[in-house]
């Protein structure tokens, strides 16, 4: 997921509250300390609550189509000043739909799919469907 960072003509800089809601990550501007719902790019406490991100096109693509495909392009340093192995997904197997999902709390409905169910989305221009 890529968000335009950009709203009411001001950058945003973004960073997490190390909070989960619906099991998903809730990130906070450092302008105004707007909560926003990671999943969604709406703000849902906060100076902003309400405002929508745009949606940005976003891959994951492997380090040496990226070198290809962008010569000039830049990525993050693993040099934070923060003591973590970024090379390990902390959240391992958390999307296996045979496990209920960690602190998952959201709304449940008689034969919807599971919490963690890939699902294929497809826009067409006014009409977005669900596969």
């Amino acid at each position: 997921i890529a968000f335009e960072r950009t709203v009411d003509g001001e950058v945003l800089d973004f960073g997490t509250t190390g909070r989960l809601r619906f099991s998903n990550l809730i990130m906070y501007d450092r302008q105004t300390e707007t909560w926003w719902q990671q999943a969604s790019g709406e703000a849902i406490a906060g100076y902003l609550t309400g405002t929508q991100l745009a949606f940005l096109p976003a891959s994951i693509i492997s380090w040496e189509e990226f070198k290809s495909s962008f010569p000039d392009g830049t990525v993050l340093s693993r040099e934070t000043g923060f003591n973590r192995s970024y090379g390990r997904n902390p959240y391992t197997g958390y999307d296996n739909i045979n496990n209920s999902p960690f602190l998952y709390r959201g709304p449940s409905t008689p034969g919807e799919l599971p919490a963690v169910a890939r699902v294929l989305t497809v826009d067409m221009g006014a009409e977005a469907v669900a596969y």
